[in-house]
């Protein structure tokens, strides 16, 4: 997992379950000192991580899912490798017409991005979302992905 772009550590259970440590990390999403929180799936144990994390981002890291905001009002985003290898970037929300306009914003920094109602969450409509990708590498059923296509 990383914060605000910074590698912090492997996901694990060591100290709360895991959907409790989900909550917890999006939890602390304040857009100040907490302004960004990723997840991604690499198949190592604490030893290679300590022995070398940037191998580990290289490799694994270019898929993830992602929030930024604050825990009360949060955007969550998907970057996964698509069957033709490309990746792509996506807006992930909760079942809604996707050409419907974009009359929100979500705040991360310094950036206003436009947002669908319900592609904004909370902390505990996000954390079942991220639980999921940890379990599946992927968002569950029922929620939309609009594709960026300038990422």
């Amino acid at each position: 997992m990383k914060s605000n772009g910074s590698v912090s550590n492997v996901l694990n259970d060591t100290f709360r379950p895991l959907p409790d440590q989900v909550r917890r990390s999006l939890g602390l999403l304040d857009n100040d000192d907490h302004f960004a929180w990723l997840v991604f799936s690499a198949p190592i144990d604490d030893q290679t991580w300590r022995a070398g994390p940037q191998s580990v981002i290289d490799e694994y890291g270019n898929s993830y899912l992602q929030a930024g905001g604050t825990a009360e009002k949060m955007s969550v985003e998907l970057r996964r490798r698509e069957d033709d290898g490309e990746y792509r970037f996506y807006i992930v929300g909760r079942d809604h017409d996707l050409t419907e306009p974009l009359t929100e914003t979500i705040d991360v920094q310094a950036a206003h991005e436009p947002r669908h109602p319900a592609e904004l969450f909370t902390v505990d409509q996000a954390a079942p979302v991220f639980m999921h990708y940890v379990e599946h590498q992927t968002v569950p059923d029922g929620y939309t992905l609009r594709l960026i296509d300038d990422m």
